[in-house]
């Protein structure tokens, strides 16, 4: 069983474009993320953390009888899954990461500009809507639409795609600024783990993210098609690449 985590607006959807390559190898689990699409958030209920995602994994793994299952996880969804890891450490066999978002694993100007960039991003959420944020977001993630795979599906905005965004902004966002890694933890599932960090994003937090996150768990980086949004964009070569990783004894030696 392969269980995809989510990123972003956190639709069970994002995993459709990789199910073609992934189906004929895995058993390809998708879900929405709590307040999302078809997981909506009870009337009165608190703003879910990571720690709340985390154990709704937990929750999607045992529902399925899973027990030691593969998962790939991208964006905030690495937070979730690398929190799942320290906590339901029987729940997972293997986990690939692709660039997750923890600024505390920055240092110096480099954390002060990630956690800069994603202040603004809530601020223009909450001041000038969700267009504008989308909008920053994009450029504060270096996403350019046109570096895709020729078949690659274009993101569709629909009215459901604004809701769901409208509460990553809201809820998600502020969540992963709140959550912190423990790397120390993470150190003893090592062997578990392949970081990922996105050919043409080199040069952004999010790639910085997964760099020191690999040379604190002592572990190579494995470098992915396209950029942070590489497993949309380019489905097809990240399929390939998750079977890749997951195929391969995978070696704790850096």
């Amino acid at each position: 069983m392969l269980v995809m985590v989510p990123g972003g607006a956190g639709q069970a959807s994002q995993a459709d474009p990789m199910r073609e390559i992934l189906e004929p190898r895995f058993t390809v689990v998708s879900y929405d993320r709590r307040g999302i699409s078809r997981s909506p958030l009870a009337p009165g209920a608190p703003s879910p953390t990571i720690q709340t995602h985390a154990d709704d994994l937990h929750s999607v793994i045992k529902t399925l009888g899973g027990d030691g299952v593969c998962l790939f996880a991208t964006s905030i969804g690495c937070l979730i899954a690398l929190d799942l890891l320290t906590r339901y450490p029987q729940d997972v066999a293997k986990l690939i990461v692709h660039e997750p978002p923890d600024t505390h694993l920055l240092s110096g100007a480099a954390r002060e500009e990630a956690d800069a960039g994603l202040v603004r991003l809530a601020q223009t959420f909450q001041t000038e809507g969700v267009g504008a944020a989308l909008r920053q977001l994009a450029a504060l993630l270096g996403l350019n639409p046109a570096e895709r795979e020729t078949d690659a599906p274009e993101l569709e905005v629909t009215p459901q795609f604004i809701q769901d965004l409208s509460f990553y902004f809201e809820h998600d966002l502020g969540a992963g600024r709140a959550y912190r890694l423990d790397t120390e933890a993470l150190r003893a599932h090592r062997d578990r783990v392949i970081v990922g960090a996105g050919e043409k994003s080199r040069t952004l937090w999010t790639h910085r993210c997964a760099q020191a996150l690999a040379q604190e768990l002592d572990l190579p980086l494995t470098l992915w098609p396209g950029g942070h949004n590489g497993p949309t964009a380019y489905p097809k070569a990240s399929a390939k690449t998750v079977i890749d990783g997951l195929s391969q004894p995978h070696s704790t030696e850096g």
